[in-house]
């Protein structure tokens, strides 16, 4: 059984990893947070208009730079299993773990309809990625039960990762939306966006109809071995 599990993990991943990547996918802001602002910032999901599609929820892992509803722009995009180099947050220590931190907070924070929860987690995925989002709550706008909940929050998904033995590869269905510098527009939202680069945003997706098609073909067949080894067995 165990080994019927571990190959229908395989024949998952393989499914997740089969959609293609593109180089530079066009973004558009489109929602900032449904209006939930916590300690000063508008907190995650976003939406917005991602490779032409509408309402795709978007989640900012970068608190570094500021986006602006209206503004587009061109990323380079990544999966967190295969992170491209240029990442906003690459030449961090542990760049890949934290990236699969905030992943997991990401899937998270989509699975989640607790206002305070989806909060929460938001400031969680930024300290994952950007160690002076504490220096922000604790001087520039300071607030000790955010960064307790963020930090608590991030101590989950590394017991998370930990106790389940996740690697990289498990993160493969998540999305890293890179600006790529110089593309974004300066006349959004009546002209109040500055030239500067927009932030970094997560994506969670899931499989597309053909590779839901590879998988379930890949369960029938193990049904199939399986029968026939029982039919075997029994003879």
């Amino acid at each position: 059984m165990a080994k019927t599990l571990g190959i229908l993990a395989i024949l998952f991943g393989m499914a997740i990893t089969a959609l293609p990547l593109r180089a530079d996918t066009a973004m558009t802001l489109t929602g900032a947070g449904a209006g939930t602002v916590l300690d000063g910032v508008y907190t995650s999901p976003y939406t917005g208009t991602v490779g032409g599609v509408a309402n795709t929820p978007v989640i900012c892992d970068d608190f570094a730079d500021d986006s602006y509803v209206g503004e587009s722009w061109s990323a380079t995009v990544s999966s967190v299993a295969s992170l491209a180099g240029n990442v906003k947050w690459g030449s961090e220590t542990n760049a890949q773990q934290n990236y699969e931190i905030a992943a997991w907070l990401a899937e998270d924070l989509l699975a989640t309809s607790n206002k305070t929860a989806t909060e929460d987690i938001s400031f969680a995925i930024w300290l994952s990625l950007d160690p002076a989002v504490a220096s922000y709550l604790t001087s520039t706008y300071p607030d000790p039960g955010t960064l307790a909940a963020a930090q608590g929050w991030i101590a989950t998904a590394q017991n998370a990762i930990t106790t389940r033995d996740l690697t990289a590869a498990d993160f493969a269905n998540v999305l890293v939306y890179t600006p790529v510098a110089g593309t974004a527009t300066v006349n959004c939202n009546s002209g109040r966006c500055a030239a500067s680069s927009p932030q970094e945003f997560l994506v969670v997706r899931t499989p597309e109809p053909g590779s839901l098609v590879l998988l379930l073909c890949g369960l029938i067949a193990l049904v199939a071995v399986a029968s026939r080894r029982r039919a075997a067995t029994s003879s």
